[in-house]
């Protein structure tokens, strides 16, 4: 018993650390979705009713607001499709590990499926923000048509609130794969060297 004490204190932290990553990936996919809804939908009706009784430019304006809202609904309701998607794959996944036996080698496993998931949350949302980007490099006056339409719900802030949730799931994916390698590293370290294992058959 003694003798496997390191090997089980490994895997009890591994396994903390593990659920730990996983919460914070739930979150911050829910976050970024509770964000986008919450910001893009109100944005075409309130476009819609706050230029109905304006002058010629200010109708002008305003197709021009919602033909740049509805430019940047195409492309993030497919997106939130995918983040939905993938938290639900996420959430499977945390169900599965509290109910399977807990050994070295299924943390480990289960922590490269946790990467690949971080990884396709991460390259969602950076798919995600090169999509609305050229959006921003439109002429000036389309850039000042949607300051003035378009970010009053404040949706200039929450792109940039989304661009640093992708920021912090690339950081979050480093400290990932610092972890796997820690996990390989105790893993070599607890398992039996091969002279060992020779000298058990004679």
């Amino acid at each position: 018993m003694a003798r496997d004490w390191p090997r089980l204190e490994a895997q009890t932290r591994l396994a903390v650390k593990k659920e730990k990553v996983l919460a914070d990936v739930r979150k911050k996919v829910k976050q970024v979705e509770k964000q986008l809804e919450k910001t893009l939908k109100p944005t075409l009706e309130n476009t819609d009713l706050s230029h109905a009784t304006e002058s010629k430019d200010s109708v002008v304006q305003a197709k021009l607001s919602r033909k740049a809202s509805k430019h940047l609904v195409g492309h993030l309701d497919p997106a939130l499709q995918q983040l939905a998607q993938q938290e639900n794959h996420t959430t499977s996944l945390s169900a599965q590990l509290t109910s399977e036996p807990m050994t070295l080698e299924a943390v480990n496993e289960d922590m490269e499926a946790a990467k690949l998931q971080l990884e396709a949350n991460s390259s969602t949302l950076t798919e995600l923000i090169d999509k609305i980007n050229p959006v921003n490099r439109e002429p000036c006056v389309f850039q000042t048509v949607l300051r003035a339409s378009v970010e009053s719900p404040s949706l200039g802030g929450k792109i940039q609130r989304l661009q640093q949730t992708g920021q912090e799931q690339r950081g979050r994916l480093a400290l990932f794969e610092d972890d796997l390698r820690d996990a390989g590293q105790e893993r070599d370290r607890t398992s039996p060297s091969p002279w060992f294992m020779m000298q058990t058959h004679f």
